[in-house]
């Protein structure tokens, strides 16, 4: 057995990712999602199909001639590499080149199921509330272990240290997400929280 500590671990990681021809000349199809051009140049997104996702970037976008098709819910091929994230060690997809082939069927269905609610009323004014201005306590409804709830507690901390974070651990993906994410509304109805956000 050998031993290496965090960051030996991820630098072997990387450098057998680093050294295979697969994981360094791949052509890759999925669904755009949380696509953010970014200010530094950068291109962030993450690609997804209907059990998986991962992260992607595209250094310098302006250099891609078509990038202004892409947006979320296109389905594109792209190409590139697979790399690993020596701060976190997660994998990411540098993206080289990138195709838009269509629109994915994640982003159909989610437009069917949007446009159905429109027309049942869901996102009618007359049903919204007004969000307080000086929240003392705010329920969260997010997975235990994803980035969701770190940023909340930060964004909140730096904001206004005084407010109180109530987290509720639930599924935010999956067959099984729904009846959890309902689950943690029942739980805030009863509860004192001034308002609740629903993270992922």
């Amino acid at each position: 057995m050998i031993n290496f500590n965090v960051t030996e671990l991820i630098e072997y990681i990387k450098l057998l990712t680093t050294n295979d021809y697969v994981l360094n000349n791949l052509r890759i199809e999925g669904e755009v999602s949380n696509l953010n051009l970014h200010s530094n140049g950068n291109a962030y997104f993450s690609l997804k199909d209907e059990y998986s996702k991962i992260n992607a970037i595209i250094y310098d976008f302006k250099t891609i001639d078509n990038i202004d098709d892409i947006s979320t819910g296109s389905l594109v091929e792209i190409e590139g590499s697979v790399n690993i994230l020596e701060s976190d060690g997660s994998l990411r997809v540098t993206a080289t080149s990138i195709k838009n082939i269509g629109v994915g069927n994640l982003y159909e269905e989610y437009l069917k199921i949007k446009s159905e609610l429109e027309k049942e009323g869901y996102f009618s004014d007359k049903h919204k509330k007004e969000i307080p201005k000086f929240p003392k306590k705010i329920g969260v409804i997010t997975s235990i272990d994803g980035a969701a709830i770190k940023d909340i507690y930060n964004v909140s901390n730096r904001r206004n240290p005084y407010i109180h974070i109530e987290h509720f651990p639930s599924l935010v993906q999956g067959n099984f997400a729904v009846q959890s994410l309902i689950r943690g509304l029942e739980h805030f109805e009863k509860s004192d929280v001034d308002l609740v956000i629903i993270g992922r």
